[in-house]
């Protein structure tokens, strides 16, 4: 339970920092991706640091799209939003086909599907980044 803790009060601190001192970067990922990884090699609480990692990811596609949307005019902050909302009803569909198709007993069972979830959120905030460097 302490790596969990840990795990979230460091990606909570980077994620906050994130959202008020620089631009979202793929490296940014790439960082939260191994403090993710080192929570898991820790072989404890294995699905809280896999929970940690999907909230904090959350929190990066917040960010990245926030950040995004301000370098845009008006139009092209209309056309985003639709994307968005485009992009939340495929993943309410995945989401949903996650849940019923994989039946994995027990806890690792639960961390698999979170897996899978963790990675069509990981893939948009991806996507928002590299719109928010060009």
């Amino acid at each position: 339970m302490k790596y969990v803790s840990l795990l979230f009060l460091a990606l909570s601190t980077y994620t906050n920092f994130a959202q008020t001192k620089k631009q979202m970067q793929a490296s940014d990922i790439q960082q939260l991706d191994t403090i993710y990884q080192h929570c898991l090699d820790k072989g404890q609480n294995m699905y809280g640091c896999t929970i940690t990692y999907y909230n904090v990811l959350d929190s990066c596609l917040n960010v990245a799209y926030k950040q995004l949307r301000n370098k845009l005019d008006k139009t092209q902050q209309l056309t985003l939003q639709q994307e968005e909302l485009s992009w939340l009803k495929t993943r309410d569909q995945k989401f949903k086909s996650i849940d019923k198709n994989n039946n994995y007993p027990g806890q690792d069972g639960e961390m698999m599907k979170q897996n899978q979830k963790d990675a069509i959120v990981k893939e948009r905030v991806l996507q928002l980044i590299k719109k928010l460097a060009n």
